[in-house]
């Protein structure tokens, strides 16, 4: 094994464990997990369905809301988990959380294939 297998090897490796309740793969780096998003104490999170769950859900919306006294990417994942989230498509890649609208509080979530 060279190195990079081995660098991405233990990236997955530790997320499977971190995350091993998770219904989807978390593809940040463990670098990233740490990081403050926001400094609020709750925060909403949405969901926005894809084209894969056919028109009669295709750009609804679920909402979950994160109670944290430090939003990190790690806290507010297994906030997500917690709550049941589980994307039943093939954007099962979590890949940003990203900030919705111009306020601390809001953020929509990123699924890639």
């Amino acid at each position: 094994m060279d190195e990079d297998e081995a660098f991405y090897k233990k990236q997955y490796d530790y997320m499977e464990q971190e995350f091993k309740d998770a219904q989807f793969c978390v593809c940040f780096s463990i670098d990233e997990l740490d990081e403050v998003i926001s400094k609020e104490k709750s925060i909403v999170v949405v969901n926005t369905f894809c084209f894969c769950y056919g028109e009669a859900l295709k750009g609804r919306r679920r909402f979950y809301v994160i109670h944290n006294d430090k939003m990190t990417l790690r806290n507010i994942i297994h906030s997500l988990i917690e709550q049941g989230i589980e994307p039943k498509c093939h954007h099962n890649f979590l890949e940003g959380i990203d900030a919705w609208g111009d306020n601390d509080t809001q953020f929509e979530l990123s699924w890639g294939s």
